[in-house]
């Protein structure tokens, strides 16, 4: 295939395809991601060009952190027992290390996703839009159930906007997403990328509301702060009148009638947990914790092996501790730190270090370098640390392929096209 139609046709519409079927298919986005590592391979393993060279320091943490992450797992299969979460898990995880090669790939031509991103990002927020308005409508006005695009999960999750996904992963993706719109607004001079990034935000952050889930938008003010702290300076009089639209704009949020229904079942969650009911949706997530810390207090440095939650519940309740039924149901605690403190203690605390330390490092080195692309790319880095931090603590991120896939390709995109732009400007000057 000619390289000149694969970087500006295929790889293009590929990486799209990848991002929308993340929100659809968990199947079809898996054999688009081996399908980008396998075009990967096959250039590295015909070009005559070399491909370890200039490599920075965040590029070298990147690629330490995800194969430290993979050969973890895979050690961690080999000293517990193989079980088929086990398995499952470390098919998940190892396109961590699989996906090396797509870097590799990405900064052997040079592959510049700022120029192909803003369109990407419009038509994928339309299409995203479209089946999640589908979907909430269907569910809400015409009280029918949506017709079934690919996984069927709406019959576990009715009234609310999914995709094909879990609405959490649905809300906390679309919703990253969105933020890195608002930066591509804040910092593309063209005005038609504008215009396709101003519609691409809205469009995707009401996708991420109508999935109605709470623990995304937990991190909206912090997405919001972040934004216009890192891209404005604030007086006395701008700072005041911050504060005001943000108390505006969230005051109008939380009077609409879909976060009234959030709140009021927050509020009768809390009331029930502090009378001694946890049968309910944030008294079950503190039992699921408390089960986590029992489990993680007997083996602190090694953890109980990839998948060991469900079983491990299961003994703690043979020992005659008491849970509610919904512990031990999920084969994780609905949190990524004590999901890898529970699998693979300490270590798997370095693990997750080895996964958001590049993005941080990479944020901090690239975000004063002087140019809009480079502050561009290097807050998107942030707001997907941001997003998966705050996500993180009401569900686990990385056992799932949604979660997994996106931060592995929006991290490669990100750091290509930092190379590819630090070329350019070398080659300029």
């Amino acid at each position: 295939m000619d390289s000149k139609l694969l970087t500006s046709i295929v790889l293009p519409f590929v990486i799209g395809a990848t991002l929308l079927m993340l929100l659809f298919d968990s199947d079809v986005s898996t054999g688009l991601m081996y399908f980008l590592i396998i075009i990967s391979v096959l250039y590295l393993f015909k070009s005559k060009k070399s491909i370890f060279y200039e490599f920075d320091n965040s590029e070298l943490i990147l690629i330490f952190g995800f194969i430290f992450f993979t050969t973890t797992s895979v050690l961690w299969l080999l000293l517990f027992d193989t079980s088929h979460i086990a398995l499952a898990r470390n098919e998940i995880y190892a396109v961590f290390g699989l996906s090396i090669p797509i870097l590799l790939y990405l900064r052997s031509i040079s592959f510049d996703v700022s120029f192909f991103l803003p369109q990407m990002m419009f038509f994928v927020a339309i299409l995203v839009f479209s089946a999640a308005l589908y979907q909430f409508l269907s569910w809400n006005i015409f009280d029918v159930k949506p017709i079934v695009f690919f996984d069927n999960m709406y019959s576990v999750f009715p009234g609310r906007a999914s995709g094909g996904i879990n609405p959490i992963r649905f809300s906390a993706i679309t919703l990253a997403m969105s933020a890195i719109s608002v930066l591509g607004v804040v910092h593309f001079t063209p005005r038609k990328y504008r215009v396709y990034f101003s519609i691409s935000a809205i469009l995707l952050f009401i996708s991420s509301i109508l999935a109605l889930s709470r623990g995304p938008m937990i991190a909206v003010p912090f997405l919001i702060s972040f934004i216009i702290f890192s891209n404005f300076r604030l007086n006395k009089k701008s700072a005041i009148g911050f504060v005001l639209i943000i108390s505006i704009l969230g005051g109008l949020a939380l009077s609409s009638d879909l976060f009234k229904s959030r709140i009021v079942s927050v509020k009768s969650n809390i009331e029930l947990m502090l009378s001694g009911e946890f049968r309910t949706s944030i008294g079950a997530r503190v039992e699921m914790a408390y089960a986590a810390v029992l489990l993680i207090k007997r083996s602190p440095v090694i953890g109980s092996g990839i998948g060991s939650y469900k079983a491990g519940v299961l003994q703690l309740r043979s020992e005659g501790h008491k849970f509610g039924p919904e512990v031990g149901m999920w084969k994780n605690p609905h949190n990524e730190l004590l999901n890898v403190l529970v699998e693979k203690g300490l270590f798997g605390f370095f693990t997750l270090i080895g996964l958001f330390a590049p993005l941080i490092y990479f944020y901090f080195k690239n975000r004063y370098y002087g140019t809009s692309e480079s502050k561009f790319l290097s807050q998107s880095a942030m707001v997907i640390v941001i997003v998966y931090l705050i996500s993180g603590q009401s569900i686990a991120l990385f056992e799932h392929k949604p979660f997994t896939f996106f931060y592995i390709l929006m991290t490669l995109l990100i750091f290509s096209a930092m190379f590819s732009h630090r070329t350019r400007l070398t080659r300029k000057f």
